[in-house]
């Protein structure tokens, strides 16, 4: 498959059919004021104004709000970025919908068809499986939610924790750890 599009300085490429929030002859002033790292490619979808991209990040989703994201970042085939931050080495699979005030650490992988919104931080080393609905969650580091995984009420889940498949989290203020995964 043969993308079209321009190469830009620092090896930064735009794909023809991408779709921008400002005027396409802004992009080059964009990338010099370091909006967008070395080696960025933009293959498709949409990228809003307020949108800053770290080096070697490559996207084909639909970037919006005032979002930034580390280093060597993938944004899968349709994903919805709209707002948020995120460390370096993430990456978001196909229809992921991200919308809020989420804060991403690092070497996060987030898997297709997974929504997350609200206010949240997702630590470093954070595995997201597939079609999951967090909604303000904060999730510590080197955890691991199976797919179809479901919150409710805030829950914070504790670092190291696994989540298995097809469970709903609850925030429980009576329970030692303060969640309670029932499986469903």
């Amino acid at each position: 498959m043969k993308i079209r599009g321009t190469f830009y300085p620092n090896d930064i490429f735009l794909g023809s059919g991408v779709d921008l929030d400002f005027p396409r002859e802004e992009f080059c002033e964009r990338v010099t004021a370091g909006h967008f790292g070395h080696g960025v490619k933009i293959l498709s979808g949409h990228v809003g104004k307020d949108v800053i991209l770290g080096d070697y990040c490559i996207s084909l989703g639909m970037l919006r709000g005032s979002f930034q994201a580390g280093k060597s970042c993938v944004f899968g085939n349709g994903c919805s970025i709209q707002g948020g931050v995120c460390g370096d080495q993430v990456t978001f699979g196909d229809g992921v919908l991200i919308k809020g005030d989420i804060e991403i650490g690092s070497y996060v992988q987030v898997g297709d068809k997974t929504s997350i919104s609200g206010k949240g931080r997702i630590g470093d080393y954070v595995i997201i499986g597939a079609a999951c609905a967090l909604e303000s969650v904060e999730i510590e580091s080197g955890t691991v939610l199976g797919n179809h995984v479901f919150t409710e009420g805030n829950p914070k889940i504790v670092a190291g924790t696994l989540i298995p498949n097809g469970s709903l989290v609850l925030r429980r203020f009576s329970s030692a750890s303060g969640i309670e995964v029932v499986p469903y």
